[in-house]
């Protein structure tokens, strides 16, 4: 089975987990441009757009046409780690 080919495969998964990121990133701006008006939700969507940059990590590397080797690959691992070592760090201060 070819897994390049668009709507087979693991190609199909990695280009429909592609949507999630961009509808959250969609949701993370428009909260972003009313956080004046619904500090509520402002703090949730700052919250989702850690894992929004997770999942569209995971879709990159899935996709594999801009990170299939080289120095992009590293380059995504670094942002993955930072995001989460991000994530780590604010769950660590809301318990303390």
């Amino acid at each position: 089975m070819d897994t390049t080919e668009f709507g087979k495969g693991i190609y199909f998964i990695a280009a429909s987990l592609g949507w999630l990121p961009l509808v959250g990133m969609t949701l993370v701006a428009v909260a972003g441009m009313l956080r004046n008006k619904t500090q509520g939700i402002w703090v949730l969507a700052h919250r989702l757009s850690l894992v929004v940059v997770l999942l569209a990590l995971v879709h990159a590397q899935m996709i594999g046409s801009e990170v299939k080797g080289g120095i992009w690959f590293f380059v995504h691992l670094l942002f993955a780690s930072a995001v989460f070592v991000a994530l780590i760090r604010r769950f660590v201060l809301l318990r303390t």
